[in-house]
C-alpha cells in the first residue's frame, strides 16, 4: 500500500500549488483544467490550454493534435497556454505531442512549473516578460492521516528513501526530456536553482538565453527559409513578425477567440 501511495504521488510532481500567489491556491485547486479547440486560419487547430495540467486532458489533446496538418503555414497546431503547472509527466507528454505536430505556442496569462515543459516541446515559443516561471521539482506525499508532506528535489533529510528514489527518477526524466527537446543545459540549472516554494519569472533576455523564446533550431533550419520565401521576406523579418504575434494577438487582445487569434497570426505575418 505504501509503495502504491508513493507511485501515485508522482501526479503532484512539479507541484503547481507551490507556485500560486497568496490567496489563489484554494480557488485554483477547485477549478478544473480545460482545453478548448477551434479551427481557424484556414484549418489550423488552435488549442486553449488553461488551468492545472492533469492526466485527464492528455487524451483530449492527443485527439486534437493528431488532426493537425504539421506542414500547414504558418502552423497546423497552435497552443495558447495559461497554466500555473501541474503534473510533470503530463507536461512532458503534451510537450512531445506538440513537437510531433510542429505546434507553435504562445503564453496567454502565465506558464509556470510543468507548463514550461510544454513550451519547451513546441517548435515556436513566445511569451511576454514575467509570464514564464521556473522552480525545482517537488513531490507531495499523501500520508494516511495528517497534511500533505512536500519533498523537494535535493532534500534528503528525514525522508522516506523510496520517495527520494522516485523523485530522483522523475527528475532525471525531466532533465533528459529537456535535452531531447534541444534545450540548453542552463535551463535545467535555472530550474534547479529555485526552491519549489517559490517561482522565478523570467525576463525577455532570460527567455532567449534559456531557449524559451523563438524557433526551435532544427525547425528553423527546415521551415523558416521556405516560410520567409513564401512571404517574400528575409528570414530575420519573418522571425521578428512571428514573435510580434505575441504582442499584437495575445498581449494586446487577451479576450479574442481561438479562431480570431489564428487569423490575427496570419495577418501579422503578411503585413508589417
Amino acid at each position: 500500500m505504501r509503495r502504491a501511495a508513493l507511485r501515485s504521488a508522482l501526479a503532484l510532481l512539479a507541484c503547481a500549488a507551490a507556485a500560486l500567489p497568496a490567496g489563489a491556491q484554494a480557488q485554483s485547486a477547485q477549478s478544473a483544467q480545460s482545453a478548448q479547440t477551434a479551427a481557424g486560419g484556414r484549418g489550423a487547430v488552435v488549442i486553449e490550454l488553461k488551468g492545472f495540467l492533469r492526466t485527464e486532458v492528455v487524451a483530449q489533446l492527443r485527439q486534437a493534435l493528431e488532426g493537425a496538418d504539421r506542414e500547414r503555414f504558418p502552423a497546423g497546431a497552435i497552443l495558447l497556454l495559461d497554466s500555473p503547472g501541474g503534473e510533470a509527466e503530463v507536461g512532458m507528454q503534451i510537450g512531445r505531442m506538440a513537437r510531433a505536430a510542429n505546434a507553435h505556442a504562445f503564453v496567454r496569462g502565465r506558464c509556470a512549473s510543468a507548463c514550461v515543459l510544454i513550451l519547451a516541446g513546441s517548435v515556436l515559443r513566445a511569451a511576454p516578460t514575467g509570464a514564464v516561471g521556473l522552480h525545482r521539482p517537488q513531490l507531495a506525499l499523501r500520508p494516511r492521516s495528517g497534511p500533505i508532506v512536500p519533498l523537494e528535489a535535493g532534500d534528503r533529510s528525514g525522508s522516506d528513501p523510496r520517495a527520494v528514489a522516485l523523485l530522483d527518477e522523475v527528475q532525471k526524466r525531466m532533465q533528459a526530456y529537456l535535452e531531447e527537446m534541444g534545450m540548453p543545459g542552463t535551463l535545467w540549472e535555472a530550474i534547479m536553482a529555485v526552491p519549489a516554494g517559490g517561482t522565478r519569472y523570467l525576463t525577455r533576455e532570460e527567455l532567449k538565453s534559456y531557449g524559451l523564446l523563438g524557433f526551435d533550431a532544427d525547425y528553423a533550419r527546415m521551415r523558416a527559409g521556405s516560410a520567409a520565401r513564401r512571404l517574400n521576406l528575409p528570414e530575420e523579418e519573418y522571425a521578428r513578425r512571428t514573435l510580434d504575434t505575441q504582442n499584437r494577438c495575445v498581449d494586446a487582445a487577451p479576450a479574442q477567440s481561438a479562431t480570431e487569434f489564428a487569423r490575427c497570426y496570419r495577418r501579422t505575418l503578411e503585413a508589417p
